[in-house]
Order: C-alpha cells, then sequence, then structure tokens
C-alpha cells in the first residue's frame, strides 16, 4: 500500500504590518512565487490547494530521501530576484526554495517545532 500523508497541507504564513522582535519567531521574505509542496514519498508536486503541478515535477529530481517538503516556486532573473510574471507566463527556469521539512523519513515531523524541523532539513 502506498504511503499517504495524512492531512497534507502547507504552513501558512501569518502576514503582519510591523517586524517581529519576539523571541521564538522566524521571518520569511517573501518570494513571489507558487507556493507548493514536495512529496518525494509520492513523487509529485502539489500547489498549496494540494493540486498537481505537473509541469514542474521536475523539481524533485534534486530533492532526497522520503519526504514531504514545503517551499516555494519561482523563477528567478540574472540578479537573482523573483520575477513572478516570468513564473506565470513559462519564460525562465523555475526553482524550488525550500523553507520547512513536513515528513522526514515517511515520519510526520510537523509537531516539532519550525527550529527543529529545519535542523533536520540542513
Amino acid at each position: 500500500m502506498p504511503f499517504r500523508p495524512m492531512n497534507l497541507a502547507p504552513i501558512f504564513p501569518q502576514p503582519r504590518a510591523d517586524p517581529i522582535s519576539e523571541p521564538g519567531w522566524a521571518t520569511e521574505l517573501k518570494l513571489d512565487g507558487f507556493r507548493g509542496l514536495a512529496d518525494t514519498i509520492n513523487g509529485r508536486m502539489l500547489s498549496k490547494n494540494l493540486n498537481p503541478l505537473k509541469r514542474l515535477q521536475h523539481l524533485l529530481d534534486a530533492l532526497p530521501y522520503d519526504c514531504v517538503f514545503d517551499g516555494e516556486i519561482c523563477v528567478l532573473d540574472s540578479d537573482g530576484r523573483p520575477q513572478f510574471n516570468d513564473l506565470l507566463f513559462g519564460r525562465g527556469d523555475p526553482v524550488y526554495v525550500v523553507f520547512d521539512l513536513l515528513f522526514y523519513e515517511r515520519e510526520d515531523i510537523r509537531s516539532l517545532p519550525l527550529k527543529e524541523r529545519r535542523a533536520i532539513l540542513d
């Protein structure tokens, strides 16, 4: 029977108007791409709404292990800046920027603090 992660969904960021200075919080740059889950266990790229992203399946090739990664799919310009319109209209080579790990070696690790998941990801 194939492994099927239950209740699979990205962990959505919470926007704030003011910067966070409290300990224990993490901030991320907005990469201006498509949010995506990379499920190397079942060989699929999924949108944040869990729709298959078949034209981006090749992004799985560089990802190791039996994991589910959370990240952003972007197209970068020659200066390394994300260009949303290039991604939207299929110009340029998409990259997958991983920022979280939800399943590691087929184990659900979403209950671990982000700091610990990132340590495993590193």
